[in-house]
């Protein structure tokens, strides 16, 4: 009663004991069925207790700290990208969030990391040793099936391979670079799709210059639309002969 909990919108039970977490949801949505509740659950020998309760969003530490390293290990940009969000401070912060979740939603997207190198970026190397002008960072990020369309996806975090210099949240018309690594944020389909422009030089040209090479995905695709109206074409023709 003393903290208000009937006039409250929320609350955040988030000691380091299960039993009590639990015991202050339950009185406080007794008093107020309409709180948002935020729950910790310390002990994962309590799941059960905590399944029973339906909270808003319950929090579980040894999981975020488990989750947050393995993201590390396998994206190993993500760490210093966090480290120059803490040092930006709420505000910036806030607004980046803000443009991401207005871009991709509030589901959780997907966060990769790419390295202009052999490995994972053969037709784009091979490409900037041999093109004649820079290649920028918007023209890149075109999507394979219709390069008029943007890639759902944006770079949050931009490493030179030059002695440590770093762009956070690169513009379009940042030049890509051998040996850049580069951090990405936004949808599974987008991912698989740049992979798919890095990797073959045929795709990368049409991403790239408009011009689809015969044995590109685009040519392939459009001679087989193409045989296709060819074939029902055919067919329709004998069936007029028949019916005739």
């Amino acid at each position: 009663m003393e903290a208000g909990v009937r006039n409250a919108v929320g609350i955040a039970a988030c000691t380091c004991d299960d039993m009590s977490n639990l015991s202050i949801v339950v009185t406080a949505r007794e008093l107020n069925p309409e709180l948002f509740v935020v729950l910790r659950q310390n002990l994962q020998a309590n799941q059960a207790l905590f399944d029973a309760f339906e909270s808003d969003f319950t929090v579980v530490p040894s999981q975020i700290v488990a989750r947050e390293c393995l993201a590390i290990l396998t994206t190993p940009l993500l760490a210093p990208f966090l480290w120059q969000i803490k040092q930006r401070g709420e505000s910036w912060a806030s607004t980046l969030l803000d443009q991401l979740t207005e871009r991709f939603g509030w589901q959780a997207p997907t966060v990769w990391s790419v390295c202009v190198d052999t490995n994972q970026s053969p037709a784009l190397l091979n490409w900037l040793t041999q093109a004649p002008r820079e290649t920028a960072l918007g023209d890149l990020l075109r999507d394979p099936h219709d390069r008029a369309e943007e890639l759902a996806c944006r770079v949050l975090y931009l490493a030179r391979d030059d002695g440590g210099s770093t762009v956070m949240l690169p513009h379009r018309r940042t030049v890509v670079r051998s040996g850049d690594q580069l951090l990405f944020v936004g949808q599974g389909a987008a991912r698989r799709a740049l992979e798919l422009t890095l990797n073959n030089e045929n795709t990368l040209d049409y991403v790239l210059r408009g011009r689809e090479v015969p044995g590109g995905w685009v040519w392939e695709r459009l001679a087989r639309s193409h045989g296709g109206a060819a074939a029902r074409s055919a067919d329709k023709t004998k069936a007029d002969r028949t019916i005739a």
